[in-house]
């Protein structure tokens, strides 16, 4: 299996193989690789790169503690694996974190940004109580009768779209996973720093999609988020959708992507 290993991380990554201009996506908290099942077709001209994230699907962290900065290093760290010396960087959710912080670690590499559902601040003393109380109670929670309820509640709002569809494959993959080691992770998630005084340093172009009824990221902290990059970037906003638009709406998001990613300045082909 495709596996990179680094001093303190096992990252499962898989390669599309295609020879058009490099893709790399992260995924969102509690989801994998999976999640953007959805792109691969609309992308097979591309050569489309995704991973799970430390502690999510095949991955493991054998670090107590790690930052997204710490994941954008395990991103760049794929790629000068393959040898790909440009992509664009894409990421849902705390994906979108890795992806910008991968973006200003390796500015030459970024041929562009996709954010799906995120933003660039930290949280909220609020909302890290919050993020921080519901993910102690899912750890703790595990093989009580509690458990399912607060996974379908979690689906519905991370997730959305239809229920038989779209979350019951990952209300089972959760059931079914063994969360032991996933601490860090959320250490991760909830202590995140921000990086919106950093992001009129990326001057790739950026394509910002989310879903109009996302309650996960506010209006403002979107519209900080696009107001501070640095390159030219368009934004849409996907109706009837909710935080995971990509994975329940791919009939309305591809199109956007590949008409996007059409007008992008030529790539470096890939080869494997």
């Amino acid at each position: 299996m495709p596996f990179i290993e680094t001093s303190d991380s096992s990252v499962f990554y898989e390669d599309s193989g295609g020879t058009g201009p490099a893709i790399i996506i992260s995924h969102g908290f509690l989801m994998d690789h999976r999640m953007f099942d959805a792109q691969v077709e609309a992308l097979s001209d591309y050569r489309l790169i995704r991973w799970d994230t430390r502690n999510h699907g095949r991955s493991h962290g054998n670090a107590t503690a790690y930052s997204f900065w710490d994941q954008a290093r395990d991103g760049l760290a794929i790629l000068d694996h393959l040898g790909i010396d440009d992509a664009v960087f894409g990421g849902h959710s705390q994906g979108g974190f890795i992806a910008l912080r991968m973006a200003l670690l390796s500015p030459s590499a970024c041929r562009g940004l996709m954010l799906f559902g995120t933003a660039a601040g930290a949280y909220t003393d609020r909302e890290r109580e919050g993020y921080r109380r519901m993910f102690t109670r899912w750890i703790e929670g595990i093989g009580s009768p509690d458990f399912e309820p607060m996974v379908w509640a979690l689906a519905s709002s991370m997730i959305g779209g239809d229920r038989e569809r779209d979350q019951i494959p990952w209300r089972d993959r959760w059931l079914e996973r063994d969360w032991s080691d996933f601490a860090p992770a959320i250490d991760c998630l909830v202590e995140h720093d921000s990086v919106e005084d950093l992001l009129a340093e990326i001057r790739s172009p950026a394509l910002v999609v989310r879903g109009a009824a996302d309650q996960a990221f506010s209006d403002a902290s979107v519209n900080e988020m696009v107001a501070r990059l640095g390159g030219p970037t368009e934004v849409r906003v996907i109706e009837q959708s909710s935080h995971g638009a990509n994975l329940t709406h791919p009939d309305l998001v591809n199109p956007i992507l590949t008409q996007w990613l059409s007008q992008l300045p030529a790539g470096t082909p890939t080869h494997t």
